[in-house]
């Protein structure tokens, strides 16, 4: 009888204690851990549970590991980790990375190229200046890594494009921030993807800006960054968006106003989603999520 006791208290108390299996697996900045006793300063490698709170200041970028997830935050605040694993399970049922991943693995099969014409300026430029051999230097070092992203060594591209940016001038530098972003979110180093991506301002004239859009975008909601994610996505519809990026990022836009608490929002960009091709993927998606609210 006692044993069956004991066994029953054990089960009891494993049920009530929330697995220590979130991991803290990149900081930069500050962040602090609510517990039980008090608040702590958090540090890479620490263990929390679905019933602490953490927060950061607005110069930190943090990552959870989570089973096979990764909980990134870039805005300052204070946040429930069970908010954080439920709004990722959310941005799963939404459909949001699949959306992405189509696209990111579709995207070298024609590989955005740097602006031909400031390219040929620059080099006009430096070879009067006789030094001609610093522009090849850089364009080896692009097709180089162009191509390591082509055939998915993503590890090695990213070496390759941050030589090539103490080569390059502000519109080349654009280009290799998104690489290395994109190489980043690849391997699914969310955090490093969106760090560089965020150093990134590419002009909405260059052949990569509708993924750039997209890729930071998204990332910015993995991060709870809701309304720097909807003013991004804003801005861009105001600019006269491509046809293959409008769908996404109408459904990225709903879900950032629901994240916000705006259900007109929500409501809205759904509707402009479904319309856009009701039969594809994310139309379903959209339809189902409107029968909902």
């Amino acid at each position: 009888m006692r044993r069956i006791l004991l066994l029953t208290a054990l089960v009891l108390l494993t049920w009530q204690t929330p697995a220590q299996d979130i991991v803290i697996d990149y900081l930069e900045g500050y962040l602090e851990i609510r517990t039980e006793t008090g608040w702590r300063e958090g540090a890479i490698g620490d263990r929390v549970t679905r019933i602490d709170v953490v927060r950061i200041d607005s110069a930190t970028i943090a990552e959870l590991r989570f089973r096979g997830d990764r909980l990134i935050l870039s805005e300052e605040g204070m946040y429930a980790i069970r908010d954080l694993i439920s709004a990722s399970e959310e941005i799963q049922d939404w459909g949001l990375r699949s959306a992405l991943s189509v696209r990111l693995h579709n995207l070298f099969e024609g590989v955005p190229e740097a602006e031909s014409a400031s390219m040929g300026v620059r080099a006009g430029k430096v070879e009067d200046e006789g030094g001609f051999d610093w522009v090849d230097e850089e364009e080896e070092a692009r097709e180089q890594g162009e191509k390591l992203l082509e055939e998915k060594k993503f590890t090695e591209a990213i070496e390759i494009f941050k030589e090539a940016l103490f080569l390059s001038d502000d519109e080349s530098e654009q280009l290799y921030l998104f690489y290395i972003g994109y190489a980043h979110a690849m391997k699914g180093d969310k955090s490093q993807a969106l760090k560089y991506l965020n150093r990134s301002n590419p002009a909405a004239t260059t052949t990569f800006y509708p993924d750039y859009i997209l890729l930071r975008g998204e990332l910015l909601i993995e991060s709870h960054a809701y309304r720097t994610a909807l003013d991004l996505f804003g801005d861009y519809l105001q600019q006269g968006p491509r046809q293959d990026v409008l769908q996404s990022i109408y459904l990225f836009s709903a879900f950032c106003s629901k994240g916000l608490g705006d259900r007109q929002g929500t409501v809205r960009f759904l509707n402009q989603a479904y319309r856009q091709d009701p039969d594809s993927e994310i139309g379903r998606v959209a339809r189902s999520i409107l029968d909902t609210l």
